[in-house]
């Protein structure tokens, strides 16, 4: 065959085996499997496995597992999987693993474990379009997060939410719940945020007594802001619930009662202690959600107490660039007596008085252009 296997294999199981030794055995091992002679093969790669230390531990393993394969011999090379340290041929023994386990339970742990070694999005989506599993959630998350690609890590969760509704299963509900914390590190999409309100309605009935408590008071304090019922948030305040406490989406009272325009129960959530210019997890402040729903006596309250006129919102927008893309020509008059500033860029490069420029409202577009006097003279102009 060209190669020479060593007579007793067994010999060379001394640790530590030297370095000479190895390289031999390292030999012997690729002339065998190009002879394919695979069961020797095998057995160089485990005396080889047996001694070594770093890469060549590594690389032993690999082509122990490719001599498995070769041999027909699956549930070995899987047991070899999940034991042992492949380093930085992980990546090629976790996906053939995952390969021989797809329609199996076991799937799922050797696709994310190849997800994670390789740390290849593409390579993840895929497996989880064939076979979904809550460990293939958690790794979309986890590189969703590290690669700066939320959106991935939103799918993932909302994948996992998904399998703990089909499958009723309380692990997964509370493992999805306690993720959140680490998705609350980025700003939540809208239509992730929507989702997430929905999921958790079904849901929370599958979380530990804790889990479900906080989830009851977060939404109850925003609904009873968005409602403006003081009686009820009174109530909830007596049970030890914070004036800031908020739903799954981040929204707390104030939030609610400045999208509904409850004045009333915004002056009282100030009075006792409550933010109100606490933003939600889509970044969306009480201000900025006023201005969206037109709500212009709560903008006039919020901006003399707490509320930062110029505070970032998604995309890096600001009250102002909300004002002028839903043409709120009052608010935004408000606005800019208030100091916010109509040349501040989002994002996308857009400042407010792009926006209005870009409009078909004329009067914007003369409140926010510059002009002689600056914009306060501009604004008085337009009164006069």
């Amino acid at each position: 065959m060209g190669y020479v296997c060593p007579s007793d294999p067994a010999s060379l199981e001394v640790s530590p085996t030297p370095e000479r030794e190895l390289l031999e055995v390292d030999s012997w091992v690729q002339a065998a499997m190009q002879a394919e002679d695979y069961a020797s093969a095998l057995t160089c790669a485990r005396a080889m496995r047996a001694n070594a230390q770093g890469e060549q531990l590594h690389w032993a393993v690999w082509k122990e597992a490719q001599c498995l394969h070769k041999l027909g011999h699956q549930e070995e090379l899987l047991q070899l999987a999940a034991g042992a340290d492949a380093g930085k041929f992980g990546g090629r023994l976790y996906s053939l693993a995952a390969e021989l386990t797809l329609g199996e339970p076991r799937f799922d742990r050797f696709a994310a474990l190849a997800a994670r070694a390789t740390e290849d999005l593409d390579w993840l989506r895929q497996a989880w379009a064939q076979q979904p599993g809550p460990e293939l959630a958690c790794q979309r998350i986890e590189l969703g997060l590290s690669q700066q690609e939320p959106e991935e890590a939103f799918a993932g969760h909302l994948g996992l939410l998904e399998l703990a509704e089909e499958r009723q299963d309380r692990n997964l509900a509370c493992l999805a719940w306690q993720l959140m914390d680490e998705l609350k590190k980025v700003c939540y999409p809208a239509d992730y945020l929507h989702e997430l309100v929905s999921r958790w309605e079904r849901l929370s009935g599958l979380l530990a007594p804790a889990e479900r408590q906080a989830w009851e008071e977060g939404r109850k304090a925003y609904q009873a802001g968005a409602a403006g019922e003081q009686t009820l948030f009174e109530q909830l305040l007596v049970l030890g619930v914070s004036p800031d406490a908020c739903d799954v989406a981040g929204r707390t009272a104030a939030f609610g009662a400045a999208m509904t325009g409850a004045v009333a129960m915004l002056e009282w959530l100030r009075e006792h202690g409550a933010d109100l210019d606490r933003p939600n997890y889509q970044l969306l402040s009480p201000l900025m959600a006023a201005v969206m729903e037109g709500r212009t006596e709560v903008v006039e309250l919020l901006l003399p107490r707490q509320a930062r006129v110029d505070r970032r919102g998604p995309g890096g927008n600001t009250a102002l660039h909300f004002a002028v893309q839903k043409n709120r020509l009052e608010i935004a008059e408000i606005l800019i007596r208030r100091g916010a500033n109509p040349a501040l860029a989002n994002q996308h490069g857009e400042t407010p008085r792009s926006l209005a420029e870009a409009s078909e409202s004329e009067e914007l577009h003369r409140l926010l252009r510059p002009a002689q006097g600056g914009l306060l003279g501009g604004l008085l102009r337009r009164k006069g």
